[in-house]
């Protein structure tokens, strides 16, 4: 049976040649290199890969492990509605393209294709298993986002929505990197992410509370002032970063051990949002549980 996806920009992580699509397979132009599309993914890992580097089995199982009954969405649908405005504000068209990174089941991703059906949305994740279950409509595909995914300067933007953080400071770093490769000149850099400087985390990360929430033991929030430094390093323009707590989907918080005690705290943070409190105190870096950064490639 010949698979009904399509895809276009993809490189060989190896060599970073273009990959052409043939059917099943993705292959080089010297067809020296390919890599199968199974069930709708491009396959841009293989066993060989995999196996030689422990950091990235351990993210795999991890995130495996976490996909084995369906997955909800972090966040009410509200947010991911006022997220699509602030893309709009920046200037992300109706056509552009853009990849969720490490986006699992691809529920940001889906959600902007949803709303912009014209726009060329990519998710890539570790687990196969999530983006098997990721819409359709996406181009889907099994890559490490610390290498080589895309053509360079082929995206418009390059989003990160709670995956960065999963990554030590170096990986970041090679990342970004990469991203900034990906980017037409002038295409955004989109980051999403814990907050490091919401104090209450650094406390809950040293006691058992840490096992509810914290699937990952290698995970770190990102401190966005490293992250500042690191982009505009590579060439990226700081068009803003803002602190923020979103609404959280009661019934993804239902799956976590002790929600009881977590859905009046995140609420209660969601409220003061709400209504600027932590804005009009100037505390918002240090209340807020995410910080979302927006850069553009200027050169």
């Amino acid at each position: 049976m010949i698979e009904t996806a399509t895809f276009t920009g993809l490189v060989s992580p190896k060599t970073g040649k273009t990959l052409i699509q043939r059917e099943t397979e993705l292959i080089t132009n010297d067809g020296l290199e390919k890599f199968p599309i199974r069930h709708g993914i491009a396959c841009l890992l293989d066993d060989n890969s995999i196996a030689g580097n422990s950091a990235l089995r351990h993210e795999m199982e991890v995130f495996d492990k976490l996909q084995t009954g369906e997955s909800t969405p972090f966040f009410r649908e509200v947010f991911f509605r006022d997220m699509l405005q602030v893309l709009e504000k920046i200037g992300f068209g109706k056509t552009g393209s853009m990849v969720e990174m490490g986006g699992g089941q691809g529920h940001w991703a889906g959600f902007v294709k949803a709303n912009l059906p014209e726009s060329d949305i990519y998710v890539t994740d570790l687990s196969t298993q999530a983006l098997r279950r990721a819409p359709g409509t996406l181009h889907r595909v099994f890559a490490d986002m610390t290498g080589k995914v895309f053509e360079q300067g082929f995206l418009d933007m390059v989003s990160f929505w709670v995956s960065l953080h999963h990554l030590d400071r170096g990986d970041i770093e090679k990342t970004l990197r990469e991203a900034f490769d990906a980017l037409k000149t002038g295409g955004y850099l989109l980051v999403f992410e814990p907050n490091s400087g919401f104090f209450p985390r650094s406390v809950m990360y040293k006691t058992k509370l840490s096992q509810d929430v914290y699937f990952d033991e290698n995970e770190k929030a990102i401190d966005f002032d490293n992250l500042s430094v690191i982009a505009k390093g590579l060439g990226f323009e700081q068009l803003k970063t803002t602190f923020l707590n979103p609404p959280y989907n009661i019934n993804f918080i239902k799956k976590l051990k002790r929600w009881y005690i977590y859905f009046p705290v995140v609420e209660f943070l969601h409220t003061l949002d709400r209504l600027f409190l932590n804005r009009i105190v100037g505390t918002t870096k240090y209340t807020s549980l995410y910080g979302l950064a927006i850069y553009r490639k200027v050169i």
